[in-house]
């Protein structure tokens, strides 16, 4: 949080290491030098007015002469008695380590003493850690934080941190893992400093490592910082499925932001992550009022092979089955199956003939669709007939099965497009959906026998069965993990500036899930006997047909590849960017090979992209080198296009 009060800092108010600071005398005339003492260490807030102060002494009793230089660090405006002890100026408007030597001259002889004035955002709010401290730390210079960790968690969101640099390769901890991350609130960061508290953000960054989230900030409604810091966030060691990983996101405010010379690099997750899709965004600059992005490293790390759609539970629902007859004393058919879902109804059996030398009622035809597809049901049995020349009685006929139902039609693969699944449109490079599977036809009715002779009644002809319900549509492939090294979106102004940015290659697309299968059709009712042990019985309801299964879902397009991804309605100033790309991922292959419209498209790889070019807004760009990777390739066989490639898609 930067402020703006302008303090006053004396040498002595403002602590440091007591005694003089660094010195050295010259000769020059025949007497003795004289000595000159200073703090060597002073502090004050950006803009402010700054007061230094030196005592010198000369044992001879010379008159002694003061002059001040500036030897290090942003100079400085507003200098006044840089001649005397007691010098004062404008510090900059940026934070920064000044480094001044006075000189005191006597006799022909001089010593020299050396001062580091220390800028900062607010010393109200400034918070120090040093790796190298011995204690738990308070957060003051004398007193620093010895954890990063313990620094962020236990200061106040208004707080900002300066942090030294480290030997030996060792490195600080922002998130000991993913589930103690936080959303920051305008919190600048500041690292590059050595043991003097003098900053080097470009020779010499501050080196912080984090798993599984990296640095989030959000609602920053003052201006923020980061800079001189060398982050590097690791992939989380979890079974987590469907999320991004950041290595710094600024998700919104209203306020300038400024992010410059720091190395930012997010790795992608090893293999164990596969088929657990996750996104690489190394930065994400969303919801802002003005960003500066410049002078940075940054890369992000490999996206990961999608999740394969899970198979579909269940079944469709099984049909009813077909009630059975009555015996030939009342000669009635059997109900066919009740529509208890969605399958088609069996026919009705038909009667028995009640009066003698009669034949039975033919079996009603089981219910069935004509369009868009074709599920017959079953014919009904034909009645039993009564031969007079003879005077012999006939049974019913079975009634036929009715037809299974057809398996639902595939999903549509997923398209490789401009968008990114988790910042833009969420559907983007999905498969889609198959669709349920048709419901199998109703069973035939069976026919009912003939009267015999007198007293001798025909049997009731069976009910069949309900066709079974189709089964629940497979789900469509997610997309592959996308590899990005700067997302921007609904940011009002923004530069992007002399930045090396680096993508890596994008996930393969998951493929469609399998349907769930249709239900089991009903069974036909059973025919009923003739009375009096006749010949003369009902014949037996189809059974209903089985339903369809339910179609595959399309296959994922692969992940895409892309230096800078642009959202909609912005025109950021992008120039003098050294931009490289992967390759983009590939897509999901069909369930079924003969089904090519089902298969994934190919990743897109571009080194800037415009999500929405016809929103009549354009990226201004000039002068960066771009090397992009080439498109991934469609799932084969496919019908989808292998993934688009190039430099730059503005228009």
């Amino acid at each position: 949080m930067m402020a703006v009060a302008v303090v006053m800092a004396a040498l002595g108010a403002c602590g440091g290491g007591g005694g003089g600071g660094d010195s050295g005398g010259s000769g020059g005339g025949g007497g003795n030098p004289p000595s000159v003492t200073a703090e060597p260490r002073a502090m004050g807030n950006i803009g402010s007015a700054i007061s230094l102060s030196a005592s010198a002494s000369d044992p001879d009793g010379d008159t002694i002469a003061y002059s001040w230089r500036q030897d290090s660090g942003v100079a400085v405006s507003g200098q006044s008695g840089f001649d005397s002890a007691t010098p004062s100026f404008t510090a900059p408007d940026v934070v920064d380590t000044l480094v001044f030597t006075v000189t005191a001259t006597a006799g022909g002889q001089s010593d020299s003493a050396t001062v580091h004035v220390i800028v900062v955002e607010d010393m109200d709010t400034a918070v120090f850690v040093d790796g190298n401290a011995t204690s738990t730390g308070d957060g003051s210079i004398d007193d620093p934080y010895a954890s990063l960790f313990n620094a962020v968690t236990s200061s106040a969101d208004t707080s900002d941190f300066y942090i030294r640099s480290l030997p030996d390769d060792r490195t600080y901890t922002l998130w000991p893992n993913r589930d103690e991350s936080r959303l920051l609130r305008a919190q600048s960061f500041y690292g590059g400093y050595d043991q003097n508290w003098e900053r080097d953000p470009v020779g010499n960054p501050s080196p912080v490592n984090s798993d599984g989230s990296g640095l989030q900030l959000g609602f920053i409604h003052s201006p923020t910082t980061i800079s001189g810091i060398s982050l590097e966030v690791d992939a989380p060691e979890s079974d987590l499925s469907g999320f991004a990983l950041h290595g710094i996101a600024l998700l919104s405010g209203d306020s300038p932001v400024v992010i410059e010379n720091n190395s930012v690099v997010v790795h992608g997750p090893d293999g164990s992550f596969n088929n657990k899709r996750v996104e690489i965004f190394a930065i994400t600059l969303q919801q802002l009022a003005d960003v500066h992005l410049l002078d940075n490293i940054i890369e992000a790390g490999d996206g990961t092979l999608a999740d394969d759609a899970v198979a579909r539970g269940g079944s469709g629902q099984n049909g009813a089955d077909g009630t059975d007859a009555r015996e030939g004393t009342n000669a009635n058919g059997g109900a066919g199956g009740a529509q208890t879902g969605v399958g088609w109804n069996g026919g009705d059996g038909g009667d028995g003939a009640r009066t003698s030398f009669a034949g039975g009622e033919s079996g009603e035809r089981g219910s069935g669709r004509t369009s868009p597809v074709v599920t017959s049901g079953g014919s009904g049995g034909h009645g039993g007939y009564y031969n007079t020349d003879n005077q012999t009685e006939g049974p019913g006929g079975d009634g036929d099965d009715g037809d299974d139902g057809l398996r639902g039609s595939s999903g549509a693969g997923g398209i490789g497009r401009e968008s990114v699944s988790l910042v833009g449109s969420p559907n983007v490079g999905w498969g889609a959906n198959g669709s349920n599977g048709w419901a199998g036809g109703g069973g035939g009715g069976g026919g009912g026998g003939s009267g015999a002779s007198a007293g001798r009644n025909g049997g009731g002809g069976g009910g069949g069965g309900e066709g079974g319900d189709g089964g629940a549509f497979g789900y469509g492939g997610s997309p592959g993990g996308a590899s990005v090294a700067v997302v921007i979106k609904d940011v009002v102004n923004a530069l992007i500036a002399r930045n090396h940015l680096t993508s890596g290659t994008g996930g393969t697309g998951g493929m469609g899930g399998t349907g769930a299968p249709g239900g089991a059709g009903g069974s036909g009712g059973a025919g009923a006997p003739a009375n009096f042990g006749s010949n003369a019985h009902g014949g037996d309801g189809g059974d209903g047909g089985n339903g369809g299964q339910g179609g595959y879902g399309g296959g994922g397009a692969g992940g895409p590849s892309y230096g800078i991804w642009v959202g909609s309605d912005i025109a950021p100033v992008i120039e003098e960017n050294t931009i490289i790309t992967g390759r983009g991922g590939d897509g999901a292959p069909p369930r079924l090979s003969y089904e090519a419209s089902s298969a994934g498209g190919g990743g897109w790889a571009y080194g800037i992209i415009d999500s929405d070019v016809g929103d009549g807004v354009t990226p201004v760009v000039s002068n960066n080198t771009i090397t992009a990777g080439t498109g991934g390739a469609n799932g084969a066989p496919s019908v989808n296009p292998q993934g688009d490639s190039g430099e730059m898609r503005l228009q």
